[in-house]
């Protein structure tokens, strides 16, 4: 997860990318990461989470290996175009919540997501502590290769994968949870299911007594039944052995038949439309990772705790979930989501009057107390709505607002480039502010008396503007508002967000009724 929080300064500080070329890099990779993503969802349903997962999780591993060890163009976008949709992509879409969604029941689903949420964002939490850390941190040069304090958090990430591939082959299977005094429709305890067990072994088996375990192909068979019987049912000229091309087709053949049935669902529908209404509040979330980071960075330096900043959303996303779920479990959804909404929308309000790190902050507290209240009960809520055994098909149908995530990362990058555009002209080769003075030489030239050379830890700037006149008291650029010419306007960036984010809840609003709706089409 961490690997999102740095990618944008990642590339444009030491691959050199303007904003625009960064912004059309990552908005064809969320193209991919969309196609890739809905496929996935599409396999989890065929072949389960666990080889889901470790397929994925391969992929992941050899992408985050070449970031972490190439500095060429090409080798970047192999990673970017190829393995991390083929991996990250795989586990992003759907994944993880046909796994809660089947080992939780209706009733406690609410407060299963809470505590999911909570422990998703502790990752974000320690991920933003690492950056922290290593960012104040010097370069490292390893056989002639220099390691900045970005690319050895990296290379964090790259091992945090490999523990995960471990934890997938030892530990992660296909399992369902159900009890016949909290039933779900589609789900059938098979009479070979045991009694759930909890962590702590005897210690909770009265809390959760009456829950019953089993292999989720066994329980859920409306999809696999479905899938087995295409190839009963098939042309019986047709082999009982179908061949490769046989099996592929009738596999696309099944998966439109499936897609088909679920667009005669009118819940289908409305997880689309509030799919896309909420796109524009959405953007904050993006805002933290393109927009917060190079805005703090290029307005006040290296320095300052970017991402302890950012992590102030990941810490409140920890903490608070559980107990709002618990507290609202038994409202409506909407009575906690649309509140939830108005106070993300309005957040941006504060770092458009006060365009600080304290203003910064003080929006990731506000956006925070909003989200907690909107968001898990989103995921809950369209878990409730899935049908059964078609879990990832649903999520994917219900989250194709991703199919404009790409336009988006290109827009916000365009506002940085508009409204807080960097300055490579004041900066090395590794991205590091041209901000150390280095007294030149006396070599007995008019030239180099009475001047200092500009640079970094790793070199010197070239530039006339590098040659600072000691007596003149300039001062190398810590920060690109030190820059030469540099120019910026921060209140128009943040309103331009404040205003995007407000439209989302006042849309949800207007069609309530329809999102609120329980029948489904005939």
């Amino acid at each position: 997860r961490g690997l999102r929080f740095v990618l944008y300064t990642y590339i444009t500080n030491e691959f050199h990318f303007s904003d625009k070329h960064t912004g059309a890099i990552l908005g064809l990779k969320g193209v991919l990461d969309v196609v890739f993503g809905l496929s996935g969802s599409i396999l989890v349903d065929l072949i389960g989470v666990r080889y889901t997962s470790l397929f994925a999780l391969s992929m992941a591993i050899v992408g985050r290996s070449i970031l972490c060890f190439s500095r060429s163009s090409s080798a970047l976008y192999v990673a970017l175009f190829f393995f991390s949709p083929c991996g990250e992509a795989l586990l992003g879409t759907g994944l993880y919540r046909v796994a809660l969604k089947k080992l939780s029941t209706p009733r406690i689903r609410p407060f299963v997501f809470g505590i999911a949420y909570a422990i998703q964002n502790s990752a974000g939490v320690i991920a933003d502590i690492f950056i922290t850390i290593m960012r104040n941190g010097p370069d490292s040069v390893i056989m002639g290769m220099v390691f900045t304090p970005t690319r050895k958090f990296i290379i964090v990430t790259f091992i945090s994968l490999l523990l995960s591939f471990i934890i997938a082959v030892l530990w992660l299977r296909d399992l369902t949870i159900a009890s016949e005094l909290d039933p779900e429709e589609g789900v059938i305890i098979p009479y070979n299911a045991k009694d759930a067990k909890g962590l702590c072994g005897c210690c909770l088996k009265n809390k959760i007594s009456g829950y019953k375990v089993f292999d989720t192909w066994y329980g859920t068979r409306q999809i696999h039944s479905t899938y087995d019987d295409i190839f009963k049912n098939s042309d019986e000229n047709v082999s009982s052995s179908p061949n490769s091309i046989h099996m592929i087709s009738e596999s696309i053949y099944w998966i439109i038949q499936q897609v088909k049935d679920l667009l005669f669902y009118t819940d289908t529908w409305r997880l689309m439309t509030f799919g896309f209404l909420v796109v524009p509040i959405g953007m904050q979330w993006l805002s933290s990772d393109l927009i917060m980071p190079p805005f703090l960075e290029r307005r006040y330096g290296e320095n300052v705790p970017i991402y302890m900043v950012q992590s102030i959303n990941f810490a409140g996303c920890l903490i608070l979930p559980p107990i709002v779920s618990a507290l609202t479990t038994h409202m409506d959804d909407f009575r906690v989501i649309l509140p939830g909404m108005w106070i993300m929308a309005i957040a941006p309000l504060i770092i458009v009057l006060y365009p600080t790190i304290l203003g910064a902050s003080l929006w990731q507290i506000s956006l925070t107390i909003g989200e907690v209240f909107w968001s898990p009960r989103v995921l809950s809520w369209t878990a409730r709505l899935a049908p059964t055994g078609k879990e990832g098909l649903f999520f994917a149908l219900a989250t194709t607002r991703a199919i404009i995530g790409p336009a988006t990362d290109y827009f916000l990058c365009y506002l940085n480039s508009a409204y807080n555009p960097n300055c490579p002209d004041c900066r090395d080769d590794y991205g590091h502010f041209c901000s150390i003075p280095f007294e030149l030489p006396d070599n007995g030239s008019s030239t180099s008396q009475g001047f200092v050379q500009c640079g970094s830890q790793e070199s010197l700037c070239s530039g006339s503007f590098f040659e600072v006149d000691k007596s003149g008291g300039v001062l190398c650029p810590n920060t690109c508002m030190e820059c030469p010419e540099w120019e910026s306007d921060a209140q128009t960036l943040w309103s331009i967000i404040l205003l995007l984010s407000i439209a989302s809840p006042f849309a949800v609003w207007i069609l309530l009724p329809f999102l609120q709706g329980e029948k489904k089409c005939q």
